[in-house]
C-alpha cells in the first residue's frame, strides 16, 4: 500500500524506482482482477435468473403437457441452474470478501433447521445420482450470521455431492460438542483426497484433479477457501478426518463456538 523509496547511492535509489513501478502495475493487476470477477458474476446472474425461470415454467407444464423425454431434459437443465448459480454465488462472495471486511450480522436460530432447508435445496441432485443421505442432527441453536453459515454448510455440502458416485451414501451429522462448540460433519463415498494436496484444497482457486465425469461443470476452486474465509471470521476451524469403512472419501469435520461475539469481524 505503501511507495517503495529507497535512499542511498544511485543503483540503490534505481532499485527502489523499478520495485514501485513493480508495486504499481501489481495493484493495477489487482484492481483488474477484481473488477472482472465483480463485471462477470453481476452478468451472469441476469441471464441465469432467465433461464431458471423458464426452466420452470416448462417443468410445470405452463406451455403445455410435456413427454418423459422432455421432462428428462427439463430435470438435466435444473441441475445446471443448481450448478452456475452455486459458483456465480461463489464469485460474488468472493469479490466481498477480498475488497472489504468481513462484517458479521448475528442473529440466533436453529442450526438444525439451516441444515434441514439446504438439504431441500439440493434433494434434486440427490434424487439424481440416487444418493442415500444419512442424517443425524441435533436440534440446536447457534448466534452466528445465518448467511454466511448458509455458504459454509452449502459448499462443503455441494462439494462431497459432487464427488459422490451413482447409487453411494452420504452422511451429515451435527453434535453439541461442548456448551461452547458444535460439531458439523459431512461424509461421502467419493474418490477421497489425496494426502498431496490436502494442504492447497483451501486455497483461492485451487482446483485438484478433474471431477468425475458425470459431473459436466467445472468448479471455480472458491468453494472451500470461502467455507475458511467465513470460519476464521467465526473463530471456528475445518479439518479433514481419515476414511473409515463406511466413508471412503472425503471427511470434512467443522468446529463451530455456539455463540459468536459481535466484535469477531475479519480483515482479510
Amino acid at each position: 500500500e505503501e511507495a517503495i523509496v529507497i535512499k542511498g547511492p544511485q543503483d540503490l535509489t534505481e532499485l527502489g524506482l523499478r520495485l514501485e513501478w513493480l508495486r504499481q502495475k501489481l495493484n493495477h493487476l489487482e484492481h483488474e482482477k477484481l473488477q472482472f470477477i465483480r463485471n462477470i458474476s453481476h452478468e451472469l446472474k441476469t441471464p441465469l435468473a432467465t433461464l431458471k425461470e423458464g426452466t420452470d415454467l416448462l417443468a410445470e407444464n405452463v406451455v403445455g403437457e410435456l413427454n418423459t423425454e422432455q421432462l428428462k431434459i427439463i430435470e438435466l437443465m435444473k441441475l445446471g441452474n443448481i450448478s452456475i448459480f452455486d459458483l456465480v454465488e461463489n464469485l460474488l462472495e468472493y469479490q466481498k470478501i477480498i475488497s472489504t471486511q468481513i462484517d458479521l450480522n448475528l442473529s440466533t436460530f436453529k442450526l438444525s433447521h439451516l441444515i434441514e432447508r439446504i438439504i431441500d435445496e439440493y434433494q434434486l441432485l440427490l434424487l439424481s445420482k440416487k444418493i442415500t443421505l444419512k442424517n443425524d442432527i441435533e436440534p440446536v441453536n447457534i448466534t452466528a450470521d445465518y448467511v454466511k453459515i448458509k455458504t459454509i454448510i452449502s459448499n462443503v455440502f455441494s462439494n462431497a455431492l459432487k464427488f459422490s458416485p451413482q447409487n453411494s451414501t452420504m452422511g451429515l451429522t451435527l453434535i453439541t460438542t461442548d456448551e461452547e462448540t458444535l460439531t458439523l460433519t459431512i461424509e461421502d463415498q467419493g474418490p477421497g483426497i489425496d494426502a498431496n494436496i490436502q494442504a492447497l484444497i483451501f486455497e483461492d482457486f485451487y482446483q485438484g484433479k478433474g471431477l468425475p465425469h458425470e459431473w459436466k461443470i467445472k468448479g471455480s476452486g472458491l468453494g472451500l477457501a470461502l467455507v475458511k474465509h467465513y470460519l476464521n471470521a467465526h473463530k471456528g476451524s475445518i479439518k479433514l478426518l481419515q476414511p473409515n469403512k463406511q466413508y471412503c472419501g472425503a471427511r470434512f469435520s467443522l468446529q463451530l463456538p455456539r455463540n459468536v461475539e459481535p466484535h469477531n469481524a475479519t480483515h482479510i
